[in-house]
């Protein structure tokens, strides 16, 4: 999704620093700014908050070893390409 908001609307904003990165001077002025927000923000927002858990983090020390199985097989075993 994109929202444009009126530049006047910007410069009266108190969060303006933190909201805006420092932009490169174009030549064009644009009379708006525009924010792009992603469909699926909720979804990062949600994932972010798994992520400081302490299941997460077990489940994320343990990964490893299953990914290091996983490695073993597909270079010393032929399983690159496999049905199941």
């Amino acid at each position: 999704m994109i929202f444009k908001f009126p530049r006047s609307e910007c410069d009266k904003c108190k969060l303006r620093d933190e909201c805006l990165h420092k932009i490169k001077k174009r030549t064009k002025r644009e009379n708006f700014r525009k924010l792009r927000v992603s469909t699926r923000y909720d979804a990062i927002l949600k994932d972010k908050e798994r992520n400081e858990t302490k299941e997460f983090k077990k489940a994320i020390n343990n990964r490893f070893i299953v990914e290091r199985r996983f490695a073993t097989l597909v270079n010393n075993h032929g399983l690159r390409r496999c049905r199941y």
